[in-house]
C-alpha cells in the first residue's frame, strides 16, 4: 500500500507522521489479536504460560517491526531515487525474518532461562 501511495503521490512529508501512527495502531491491534491465538495454541500444546508469553510477545514485536519498516523502507528508497517496488519486499523480508528470529531467542532466554 505504501508503494502504491508513493506512486500516485499520496505520501508527503506532512502526512508521513500520521501514516506511521496509523500503521502503528493497526499493527498493535492486529498483533494483539493474532498473538492471543498463537499464545493460546502454544499454551495448549506446551502447557506452559511462559512459552505462550514468549510466543505472543515475539509476534507483536515482529509485527511492529514489519509494519514500521514496511512504511520506512519504500520511502527511503524513494528518497534515494530508487524504485521502491523493486527492492523493498526483499529487504523487508530479510530484516523482519532476521530480527524476528533474534527477538524470539532473546525473549525465550529472558523468560525461560
Amino acid at each position: 500500500l505504501v508503494i502504491r501511495a508513493l506512486a500516485v503521490g499520496r505520501i508527503t512529508s506532512k502526512n508521513f507522521g500520521a501514516l506511521l501512527r496509523r500503521e502503528f495502531i493497526v499493527t498493535i491491534l492486529v498483533g494483539l489479536l493474532g498473538s492471543l491465538v498463537a499464545a493460546g495454541f502454544a499454551w495448549t500444546v506446551s502447557g506452559s504460560f511462559k512459552i505462550a508469553l514468549v510466543m505472543a510477545s515475539a509476534m507483536v514485536c515482529n509485527m511492529l517491526i514489519g509494519a514500521i519498516l514496511g512504511v520506512i523502507i519504500p520511502i527511503i528508497r524513494d528518497k534515494f531515487g530508487k524504485d521502491p517496488a523493486i527492492g523493498s519486499s526483499v529487504l523487508l523480508t530479510f530484516v523482519t525474518d532476521s530480527l524476528g528470529f533474534f527477538i524470539f531467542l532473546g525473549l525465550a532466554s529472558i523468560f525461560l532461562l
